[in-house]
């Protein structure tokens, strides 16, 4: 029988944002996105979540909890980039942030969540790949993989140059899962390459 804290997030469940960080840096890039969303109209009152738990911290992973009925994911991203293409150089500290749609314990969740959002949401001509990250996770990357794909019946599978990214995070025993546009992942580098064409 698994205990109740196997069964508690390591991250709320709430949580609207990933953001990977350089190591000891974590306050740093949390006032960056901080700010980042007070300048996008975004939230002004999101919470930061350094992840933890008794002794154990995750370094360089920060969670940003924050409510926008009027917004959607895409929406909130969409922002988000287009503020750091203006603006480049605020994003220091930070090197990706990752939108968030589902957090569970349970993969079985974690399946239901992507087969019937990627059927929804993903075209018969769209090319779509499946990314998993793991922080000190002990799961197997191509079994999760090839169970959550077994259930996209849209679409097809293009590693190079996917439209679609099914992302998954696994921090320790949590999933945390988003179905975006590859746009919607935004990293450092690629914001550095395309704010200086």
């Amino acid at each position: 029988m698994r205990s109740k804290a196997a069964d508690e997030p390591v991250i709320p469940v709430n949580t609207r944002l990933l953001v990977t960080a350089n190591r000891y840096f974590e306050l740093d890039a949390a006032s960056e996105i901080w700010h980042i969303l007070r300048n996008t109209n975004i939230a002004y009152d999101a919470e930061v979540v350094f992840i933890r738990r008794d002794k154990w911290w995750l370094r360089g992973l920060i969670a940003f909890v924050f409510e926008t009925p009027l917004l959607s994911l895409i929406d909130i991203m969409s922002r988000i980039r287009d503020y750091l293409l203006k603006k480049p150089w605020i994003m220091e500290f930070a090197q990706r942030i990752i939108p968030v749609e589902k957090v569970s314990t349970k993969f079985e969740e974690v399946k239901e969540f992507v087969w019937e959002t990627a059927n929804r949401r993903l075209g018969e001509e769209d090319k779509w790949a499946i990314r998993v990250s793991k922080h000190e996770a002990n799961v197997k990357r191509r079994k999760i993989i090839e169970e959550l794909a077994k259930g996209i019946s849209k679409g097809k599978v293009d590693l190079e140059n996917p439209d679609w990214i099914v992302n998954v995070e696994v921090i320790r025993n949590t999933y945390a899962t988003a179905i975006v546009p590859t746009n919607c992942i935004i990293r450092k580098k690629e914001i550095k390459i395309q704010a200086d064409c």
